[in-house]
């Protein structure tokens, strides 16, 4: 494993142990809890993770996670679903730790030349290449995943990293 590939993994594996640590006592009612009437819910947090993990796995060039296909409702700038309509928090998390082993097994196969694969569409957040695409996807991540900690902080929940 090349040291980019080996920093990429690490983002996706330390990001992951946080938001497992984070989500860890959120159950069903408060992962649809909106805290204090503002921000995002566990569960819309989640979904949008394992949603953009879709890209992920795209970049990677390996299969989506069953069901994460079908989670729109979860994309940017969307609002935050009632519990009727949300997938439910433990299919997430499910999803998010299927991926997860996905992911690192793909970017332990990954060469240099892989991550220097140009981009189809060149973005200004995603970069030109497949190895900038990927960081800037743990940045996202980690980014989600903070916000995460600061929703089990207004659930009244103790912080789970200290």
């Amino acid at each position: 494993m090349s040291m980019a590939t080996s920093l990429l993994a690490q983002q996706y594996r330390t990001s992951y142990g946080a938001a497992r640590l984070n989500l860890r006592g959120i159950g069903t009612a408060e992962a649809h809890e909106v805290p204090e009437g503002r921000g995002s819910s566990a569960n819309w947090i989640t979904g949008h993770v394992v949603a953009m993990r879709g890209h992920v796995h795209r970049l990677l060039g390996i299969p989506v996670v069953e069901g994460t296909d079908a989670l729109g409702i979860y994309a940017r700038g969307s609002t935050v679903p009632d519990e009727a309509a949300a997938t439910a928090q433990r299919a997430l998390v499910r999803m998010w730790k299927e991926s997860q082993a996905a992911v690192e097994i793909a970017l332990a196969a990954a060469s240099d030349d892989d991550l220097g694969c140009a981009l189809d569409a060149p973005d200004p957040l995603l970069g030109e290449t497949v190895g900038s695409a990927l960081a800037f996807f743990a940045f996202h991540e980690a980014y989600h995943v903070g916000q995460i900690g600061m929703t089990r902080r207004r659930l009244d929940m103790e912080g789970a990293i200290t």
